[in-house]
Order: C-alpha cells, then sequence, then structure tokens
C-alpha cells in the first residue's frame, strides 16, 4: 500500500472509481471525496443530498458525475461544486 485516505468520520466507502489521477469514494452518508491518486491527498468533499446510493462515479475533462436517489449529480471535477 502506497497510501491511505480518511475522510473524517463519513461512513464507509461503498463505491470506488479512478479517472485521471484522481481516486473518487462514495460513503454511506452520501459524500463524495475526491483523492489525487498519486500522494492520497484529499482534494474535496461534496454531500450528494441523500443516502440512497444508487451507482458508482463517472468523469471526463471537466465533471464528475455521481447518481444518488435517481438524482444525477454533475460536479466540478476541480473543486467539487455543483454544476
Amino acid at each position: 500500500m502506497v497510501w491511505s485516505g480518511s475522510a473524517d468520520r463519513d461512513g464507509t466507502a461503498l463505491r470506488i472509481s479512478l479517472a485521471e489521477q484522481t481516486i473518487y469514494a462514495q460513503t454511506s452518508y452520501a459524500r463524495l471525496h475526491a483523492f489525487d491518486a498519486e500522494s492520497g491527498r484529499l482534494l474535496w468533499s461534496a454531500f450528494s443530498g441523500t443516502l440512497e446510493l444508487r451507482a458508482g462515479v463517472a468523469a471526463n475533462s471537466y465533471a464528475v458525475f455521481a447518481t444518488n436517489a435517481n438524482i444525477l449529480h454533475a460536479l466540478d471535477k476541480k473543486t467539487g461544486r455543483t454544476i
């Protein structure tokens, strides 16, 4: 193991995705965390609104997409803010 990351006490990481050197972890408390894949540094965290997680995370060059309770969330890839 090169590094391990923690995002406070945000439940269990339920879904993990990797896109362009960023690891995205959705937790059981409906948070999405972005970690630098090389260093493990937490880049940002965002609350996705409800605890009903549906599917994993996808990303393109601009945004991160996550579903939660049948709602598609689009977040700025650099800041984690809702687009």
